[in-house]
């Protein structure tokens, strides 16, 4: 999983008490309520999560697992999907780049305003490619 490094007192990698970018992965079956609750979280940007309806924190974005398959468009209806649940279906190359530029621009915010950032990973395959595993601060 992802460390915190700081440079002159300026999280580089992983958040500190000053700030940092906060990378999560949330992991489930399919139709388990991740985007709900991916999307309830970009919300929660606006205040109302942190001690005393402070807001939690200053920005959030979300990459979704479905938006990487080979195939394009959303996956067809629960009922008439082929087995979609295999890691070679999922572009991981894309994925892994998408974050690494996601985290790039949120650390420049870091360095720019300070704040914690967060950058959350949605995907029922999130646990099968290590190389995206070991990108993640915190996982559920």
């Amino acid at each position: 999983m992802g460390g915190t490094a700081v440079a002159d007192g300026v999280a580089v990698d992983g958040p500190t008490a000053r700030g940092g970018v906060l990378v999560v992965g949330l992991a489930g079956p399919s139709g388990v309520g991740k985007t709900s609750l991916s999307d309830r979280l970009v919300g929660a940007e606006e205040g109302g999560l942190g001690p005393g309806g402070r807001k939690a924190f200053d920005s959030c974005v979300v990459l979704h697992g479905d938006h990487y398959f080979f195939a394009k468009g959303p996956p067809p209806p629960y009922a008439e999907r082929p087995n979609m649940e295999t890691p070679d279906l999922v572009d991981w190359t894309s994925l892994l780049r998408d974050l690494d530029a996601a985290k790039r621009q949120m650390l420049a915010r870091v360095a720019a305003s300070g704040g914690l950032h967060v950058i959350l990973v949605e995907s029922f395959l999130l646990l099968a490619h290590a190389p995206l595993v070991q990108r993640m601060d915190l996982i559920f």
